[in-house]
């Protein structure tokens, strides 16, 4: 099972910043990706689907924003 770091691209600002969650997933990608590529076909990653519907913070604005668009959400593979 691999690892991910759970990214957005902003709305505030602009850039990415992390959801603050990782999460293990069976058959992930191999690299960077977004939700919306990876489960085109099918339902949602429960975990994942729990991890993108909270809000979080824009580390330029300090607002809390939330992001819809699930080619705006990103799995990023991680080395332990």
């Amino acid at each position: 099972m691999a690892k991910y770091s759970v990214r957005f691209k902003c709305d505030e600002c602009g850039q990415v910043h992390t959801m603050g969650h990782d999460v293990f997933l069976e058959n992930g990608p191999a690299s960077k990706s977004t939700i919306g590529d990876i489960f085109s076909a099918g339902v949602i990653d429960p975990e994942v689907a729990k991890i993108i519907r909270n809000k979080s913070m824009c580390i330029t604005s300090g607002n809390l924003t939330s992001q819809q668009d699930i080619q705006q959400i990103f799995l990023i593979p991680m080395d332990d």
